[in-house]
């Protein structure tokens, strides 16, 4: 690229031919300044002699590698630029860093960064990017391991109920950050090692819930989280009925997996019909486990009634399997309580039985309106 120099001077030639003038001054001096190209569409180191060029990534997904700092020496610089659609990582020498970070990820087309040596790291002397709003998206439906080309991106979990194990913080470096969204599960953010999210060892994230999790170098925190408050995991609108006299399953229910630190709220619709001076009683098993045989519902007066139970579990965590409790108001205004009578599930739950029976069976017990929620985590 030709450059032209205009030097002015209001002075005049003096005498002494010998030396410079100043209408040599004022002639043009044209130089030349050029920014070789190097195309690559796939994996490359770079050399001392890619010194002042311009490295292209014409196409593919691939790492370029930077030389070793102390060889490239201070002043060295390079521009990368991704013009293709796949992305490109760049790697720096060994335990070397650019910017704090081992890795800097071009993930859109037309993104590029110079990078300048001072002999023992590189920096980001400017990058463009070609939509600082864009956001890449990346489903999964199971268990991922987070890697340095995922910065910036959205983990968007579809379905399931499964871990995000993230990388080392190091290899992260400062300023990393992804945004993470449950689908129709639970999603369990899982540093690396002995490394904290938000000064924990995991961070669950209920079904409909978002975060952005960002990495200190050392550490994980969300600065930014989104909680839908209840999300329903699970209904059944069709009445199921007995006139049992012993406990048996009324409503089987298939529910979104739901983890073991998910609080759960569940609400049953209920009646009973007239026939006998006689109560109906209510029961709960998740899974294969019963938790709650079946306690009154009703009053035994004969005549009939209707009402609501509520179940509300915590999380179901070792020394608190029992965490369960349920209400419900009779027809003569009588409080009804439930409790866990055997332990609760510890794996995640994806079956809700309601059971029940009747004290006589010229009585019917039915169920109506079953609905089982996920309450937030945090």
């Amino acid at each position: 690229m030709p450059i032209t120099h205009t030097f002015v001077s209001a002075k005049v030639d003096g005498p002494d031919a010998t030396l410079v003038q100043p209408t040599d001054w004022n002639a043009n001096h044209t130089g030349s300044s050029s920014v070789a190209v190097l195309a690559k569409t796939g994996a490359y180191t770079v050399v001392a002699a890619d010194a002042g060029k311009l490295i292209n990534a014409t196409s593919g997904t691939w790492t370029l590698t930077l030389l070793a700092a102390a060889t490239a020496a201070d002043g060295f610089w390079i521009e990368v630029r991704n013009s293709g659609t796949g992305v490109i990582t760049i790697d720096a020498d060994a335990a070397e860093t650019i910017d704090g970070a081992t890795t800097v990820v071009l993930d859109a087309r037309y993104d590029s960064v110079l990078l300048v040596c001072d002999g023992t790291g590189w920096h980001r002397q400017s990058s463009f990017a070609v939509d600082q709003q864009r956001v890449p998206v990346l489903a999964k439906t199971g268990a991922y391991t987070l890697t340095v080309a995922d910065r910036g991106r959205l983990i968007d979990a579809t379905s399931g109920t499964w871990s995000l194990t993230l990388p080392t913080a190091a290899s992260a470096g400062d300023g990393f950050w992804f945004a993470v969204k449950a689908g129709s599960g639970a999603i369990t953010i899982d540093p690396n090692g002995a490394e904290l999210i938000n000064g924990a060892a995991t961070l669950e994230l209920a079904t409909g819930n978002e975060a952005i999790v960002v990495c200190s170098g050392t550490a994980w925190r969300t600065i930014s989280r989104y909680a839908t408050g209840l999300a329903l995991a699970g209904s059944n609108t069709t009445e199921q009925t007995t006139t049992a006299t012993t406990v048996v399953s009324i409503v089987t229910m298939a529910v979104t997996s739901i983890a073991a630190g998910t609080p759960i709220l569940i609400v049953i619709n209920w009646r009973k019909s007239a026939g006998a001076a006689a109560a109906v009683s209510i029961g709960l098993t998740l899974n294969t486990d019963e938790v709650n045989s079946g306690q009154t519902a009703s009053t035994s007066t004969n005549q009939a009634e209707s009402g609501t139970a509520v179940f509300v579990l915590g999380a179901r965590e070792a020394s608190y399997l029992r965490a369960m409790s349920g209400l419900g108001v009779t027809a003569a205004g009588a409080l009804n309580t439930w409790r866990a009578l055997a332990d609760t599930p510890t794996a995640a739950i994806t079956t809700v039985i309601i059971r029940g029976y009747t004290d006589s069976a010229s009585v019917t017990l039915a169920i109506k309106d079953v609905r089982v929620y996920t309450l937030p985590t945090s």
